[in-house]
């Protein structure tokens, strides 16, 4: 019995070194398309990596010109506010009732 059990584990052994040649095969034979496959995804990677980088610095841009141009409006509010501070509470919105443009100067007076 001892026999049939080495015969055994001696045929697995091949079909595990037959598998392996197989593979290294089939490697030898396709390695320049492996390598090329390799290149290719190194190449898309650092391409999207560039695309997510310049995204990146457009969105920071962006922020820092609207905390710009903020900051550009508050000052402009605040010098008109100090050189003209009647102004600046007429454009907050009339405290009095104003009549509409859109109204007619008939519609105006039959208002009873």
């Amino acid at each position: 019995m001892h026999g049939r059990e080495t015969k055994i584990m001696i045929i697995s052994d091949e079909e595990s070194q037959d598998w392996k040649e197989t593979l290294l095969d089939w490697v030898g034979a396709r390695w320049r398309w492996l390598i090329a496959a390799v290149v290719v995804l190194f190449v898309l990677n650092n391409v999207v990596g560039v695309v997510v980088g310049i995204t990146g610095v457009i969105a920071f841009g962006n922020s820092v010109a609207g905390r710009v141009l903020r900051a550009r409006r508050v000052v402009q509010q605040v010098q008109q506010l100090v050189t003209n501070p009647d102004d600046f509470g007429e454009e907050a919105g009339p405290k009095r009732p104003v009549a509409r443009p859109d109204y007619g100067v008939e519609e105006q007076g039959s208002g009873n």
